[in-house]
C-alpha cells in the first residue's frame, strides 16, 4: 500500500534530521538503483529526499515503497530504522486511503459491509443533526461482534474518539449492573447513579436513565464510542436488552457532543419515531461474491494480481468448506480469510481445488 501524504512527509524528515546528501545520494544509487542528480539535482536534503520518496511512491507496478521500507530497516541507523519497521506495519489496509474503506484492520480482514461504511460516514464526518446511535441486527451469524473492531478502528484512525465495549455475553447483570459498567467505562461519576428501591429492579430504569443522560451532556471532556454487544445472546435478559435501548434512545435524543453508541445484536423491530433515523445495517455471512472481491483486492496491492475469475475460485473453494452458516464456522472461517489475502498480497498463488 502506498504511503499516506503524512507518512512521506514524516520519512523525509526524519532523513533530513539523520543523514546528509551523500548519505542519501548512496542510497538512492545502490539500494534503490536512483540517480538523485538527475532526479533533483537541486534543493535541500529534506527536499531531494522528498523527491525519492514519492518517485518510488508512484510508481504504478511494481510498486516499490515496501522496497524502500525494507532497504531502510537494513540501515545503520536505528531511527530510520525504526520508522521504515513502523510504516511496514500499517494499522490498514485501504482502497481509497481512508479508514471507512479499510478491508484490513491490524491483520484482520474486513470484507464487504458496504451498507456499513455508508451508514458509518455519518459518525465519521457528523454535523449537528448526524444520529449518535448504530444498531446492527442480524440473526444469522453475520461478524455482529467483529463490527467492533472496525469500530474501534474508525473512531481511533478517522475521530480521534475513545473506544468502549461492553460485552453481555454471560454476565447475568440486571440493568442497574448494566448502567454500573457504563459509568465505569466512560469515567463517569457512580456516586451520581441511584440506587433502586428494590434493587436488582427489572422494569423501573428511568431514574437509572436520567442519571445517565445528566452525566454524558456535561461530565464527558473526551469523545467516546461506547459499543454494546452480545443483546442478542440468549444470556442476556430482556430487561437488560431493553436496558440498553433506553440507554441509546436517550444518546440519540439528546446527541450529547462526545458520545456515539452502537448497539450490536439488537434484532427487536424498532418503532419509535425518534429513532427513525438512527443508522443500521443487517450482518450476513460473507458471499461468494464478497470474498472474491476481497480476494481480488488484496491481490492486487502484490505482484501477482487475480483475474476475477481467479478470485471466485478462491472465494467459492474456501466457502465450499463452510456448508452451513453457524457462529462456528463464522469462528473458523474468518482466519482463513485472513492469511489467504496476506499471502495473496505478497503475490503467492496457492492452486484452490474447485469442489463444486
Amino acid at each position: 500500500m502506498p504511503l499516506n501524504g503524512a507518512q512521506v512527509a514524516h520519512l523525509a524528515q526524519v532523513i533530513d534530521e539523520q543523514w546528509n546528501l551523500a548519505t542519501l545520494e548512496l542510497f538512492a544509487r545502490d539500494r534503490l538503483d536512483v540517480d538523485l542528480a538527475n532526479l533533483k539535482p537541486d534543493g535541500s536534503v529534506k527536499e531531494r529526499a522528498l523527491a525519492l520518496i514519492n518517485f518510488v511512491n508512484s510508481e504504478e507496478f511494481p510498486p516499490r515503497d515496501e522496497e524502500l521500507l525494507r532497504a531502510l530497516i537494513s540501515v545503520p541507523n536505528a531511527r530510520l530504522r525504526a520508522v521504515a519497521t513502523e510504516f511496514l506495519r500499517p494499522s490498514f489496509l485501504s482502497l481509497n486511503g481512508s479508514p471507512l474503506g479499510a478491508i484490513v484492520v491490524g491483520r484482520a480482514a474486513f470484507v464487504d459491509r458496504g451498507d456499513l461504511r455508508q451508514v458509518l460516514d455519518e459518525f465519521v464526518n457528523p454535523n449537528p443533526n448526524t444520529t449518535h446511535v448504530l444498531i446492527i441486527r442480524g440473526a444469522e451469524p453475520g461478524g455482529k461482534s467483529y463490527t467492533y473492531t472496525f469500530l474501534r478502528h474508525l473512531a481511533v484512525s478517522a475521530v480521534g474518539a475513545h473506544p468502549k465495549r461492553l460485552r453481555l455475553s454471560g454476565t447475568a447483570y440486571t440493568p442497574r449492573m448494566f448502567f454500573e459498567q457504563v459509568f465505569r467505562l466512560l469515567d463517569l461519576d457512580l456516586d451520581r447513579l441511584p440506587r433502586l428501591a428494590d434493587d436488582p429492579q427489572a422494569a423501573r430504569i428511568d431514574a437509572l436513565v436520567a442519571a445517565f443522560d445528566g452525566q454524558v451532556t456535561t461530565g464527558l471532556r473526551q469523545r467516546y464510542w461506547l459499543v454494546i454487544d452480545d443483546l442478542n445472546d440468549a444470556t442476556v435478559t430482556p430487561e437488560v436488552r431493553e436496558a440498553a435501548y433506553a440507554l441509546a434512545f436517550q444518546v440519540e435524543e439528546s446527541r450529547p457532543e462526545n458520545l456515539w453508541v452502537a448497539l450490536l445484536g439488537y434484532n427487536a423491530e424498532i418503532t419509535d419515531p425518534e429513532l427513525l433515523y438512527v443508522a443500521q445495517e443487517d450482518a450476513r455471512f460473507p458471499t461468494e461474491d464478497q470474498l472474491a472481491e476481497h480476494f481480488r483486492c488484496m491481490s492486487s496491492w502484490g505482484p501477482n494480481p487475480l483475474t476475477p475469475v481467479e478470485a471466485r475460485k478462491y472465494a467459492r473453494t474456501l466457502l465450499s468448506e463452510f456448508p452451513h452458516i453457524s457462529k462456528e464456522a463464522m469462528t473458523r472461517l474468518s482466519p482463513r480469510i485472513d492469511v489467504l489475502g496476506e499471502k495473496l498480497r505478497r503475490g503467492e498463488r496457492i492452486e484452490p481445488r474447485d469442489r463444486q
